[in-house]
């Protein structure tokens, strides 16, 4: 991909409190992940499946089934109305619910993922915000997709496509492509808008998250990142494709979980 060697990979660790609402300023483009320990991007579905030693390239197979099930039984519920063709909205409730699926949970709100960066945070683990740029993915997703100005919001109309392209994966039997698609169900639940929340899918199961976005890219995260301080941000923020941010374990306090709630309540 040629035309992303300008957009720049980061990690920044953060000193104190003050650095977590100079970040939230910062980052307008970007849709967020926060994980209590510096683990691995991956979805519940994985995370299942992985213990039990599924071979990765059964992985649809066990997806497949888990929504044919979700179908079959939400027809018993007449108070959900569920478009059952649409894989997205099937996975996004499936997810709502706890079940597996490869959606990855992710928010628009750096506070919300904040928030559960540092909800369970343990003595002696980092937490960890990851954060995409929302409109590279939009635009290296649709790349040959002519989108004219009578679409209106241009965001709007990639987004309604990558849920196109999603539909599409869910539906084929085989997955070639690599990469990541930024998923708006077209219907939001309770959970996803009460933590302004949307999902990243990894177009291939087969394989890891991190390692959909590394081949699709032609680059390695952990080997292009750059580690840059608060000021260094302040010149790049507007280029920054992935960044990763770590909250060291020494700072959060049960005063820093009550300010970013209040964060949140407000919208901030």
């Amino acid at each position: 991909m040629d035309n992303l060697v300008k957009y720049e990979d980061c990690i920044i660790r953060i000193k104190d409190i003050s650095d977590i609402f100079m970040l939230a300023e910062r980052l307008d483009f970007h849709v967020f992940r926060g994980q209590g320990q510096d683990w691995e991007i991956e979805s519940r579905l994985s995370r299942i499946l992985k213990p039990l030693k599924i071979d990765e390239w059964n992985y649809k197979n066990r997806e497949h089934n888990i929504i044919d099930e979700f179908k079959a039984r939400i027809e018993l519920y007449r108070d959900f109305n569920v478009n059952t063709k649409d894989y997205v909205e099937c996975c996004s409730l499936i997810q709502h619910y706890g079940g597996p699926t490869r959606l990855i949970d992710f928010t628009d709100s750096f506070f919300v993922a904040v928030f559960f960066a540092i909800e369970n945070i343990e003595s002696n683990h980092d937490a960890v915000i990851w954060g995409f740029a929302d409109f590279i993915l939009g635009d290296i997703n649709c790349r040959n997709e002519l989108i004219k100005p009578s679409f209106g919001n241009r965001r709007k109309v990639q987004h309604e496509k990558m849920v196109e392209k999603a539909n599409q994966i869910f539906n084929n039997e085989e997955e070639k492509e690599t990469g990541l698609l930024v998923i708006r169900p077209r219907r939001k639940n309770e959970r996803l808008s009460r933590q302004q929340g949307l999902f990243l899918m990894h177009e291939n199961i087969k394989i890891s998250f991190m390692d959909n976005l590394n081949k699709c890219f032609s680059r390695d995260f952990e080997e292009n990142a750059k580690e840059v301080t608060l000021s260094d941000l302040n010149e790049l923020h507007y280029l920054v494709f992935v960044i990763k941010i770590i909250i060291p374990a020494r700072i959060p306090t049960t005063a820093t979980i009550i300010i970013i709630c209040i964060g949140v309540i407000l919208g901030l």
